[in-house]
């Protein structure tokens, strides 16, 4: 088990960026440990939620042991509190640096498959919404999408909606505008069915004591009607890490991940 803090220069924040990467390179149980010929992961682009941080997946959940037991690289950005949208005003175009630059970048420093049906993208809350958005966005990068508890009410509740989180409205700028964007993920729903896009495997679950389970639930049946191969989980539980680390170990099952990830590797030479 390799776990990596990365930091470079990012274009799209126009300042250094920090990420946390982990390789499951000296698992005892990778055919890579004892195989010199050159693998390349398949990777887990996992998103932290509001006020977190890249840290957030190692702390509260067994991150590392998942990434050893599904032999799979995972990379965990900092979102900052951004949405994970190009937002309105200054360099933060976190859309970008998740769907196309973290990609690009993570893939150009470590050993991981530029394999559209090897990348994946997943979340909580925040990071769930970030999941969903970019994941469906730059749907040429990610096969599967995940997303735990996702914070889709800031799309999903009307304008003058009272449940509304003023906190998050407050990053999108003119919100009329931001609900006819893409920033919306029902606009790139739209925009993939019209481009004849809607070839994702979608994983979407929230707990059914959460404040978000009905705009979760809402957003689930938009996907369905839209086409889309969706697969919903709930459990007796809310906002919470318990979920989520629940959510974790369950996509690993459901993930393309073959025998528990013994073979979850793109040889150079295939």
């Amino acid at each position: 088990m390799a776990i990596f803090t990365i930091d470079y220069s990012s274009e799209c924040l126009n300042r250094r960026y920090t990420f946390t990467a982990i390789l499951p390179c000296d698992t005892l149980n990778s055919p890579a440990y004892r195989d010199a010929t050159p693998v390349k992961y398949k990777t887990l682009y996992l998103l932290h939620g509001f006020s977190g941080d890249y840290t957030d997946w190692l702390t509260h959940c067994n991150t590392k042991n998942w990434a050893s037991k599904y032999n799979c690289a995972v990379i965990m950005p900092s979102g900052e509190n951004s949405q994970y949208l190009d937002l309105p005003f200054g360099y933060n175009k976190y859309g970008t640096l998740i769907g196309e630059e973290l990609v690009r970048m993570s893939r150009k420093m470590l050993p991981l498959s530029d394999k559209r049906e090897d990348t994946f993208i997943a979340g909580l809350s925040m990071g769930g919404f970030g999941a969903l958005r970019n994941g469906l966005k730059y749907n040429d990068t990610f096969s599967h999408v995940c997303a735990f508890s996702a914070g889709v009410s800031r799309f999903e509740y009307p304008i003058d909606d009272p449940r509304r989180n003023p906190i998050n409205d407050s990053a999108l700028g003119d919100l009329k505008a931001a609900f006819e964007s893409d920033m919306n993920p029902r606009v790139v729903v739209k925009n993939n069915i019209a481009n004849n896009k809607v070839n994702q495997k979608i994983w979407i679950s929230c707990g059914s004591t959460d404040d978000l389970y009905g705009a979760n639930v809402g957003f689930r049946d938009f996907l369905i009607e839209s086409g889309y191969d969706v697969t919903w989980d709930e459990l007796p539980l809310a906002h919470e890490w318990a979920f989520w680390c629940d959510q974790l170990e369950k996509i690993g099952q459901w993930l393309p991940l073959k025998n528990g990830g013994k073979d979850n590797i793109s040889r150079l030479d295939r």
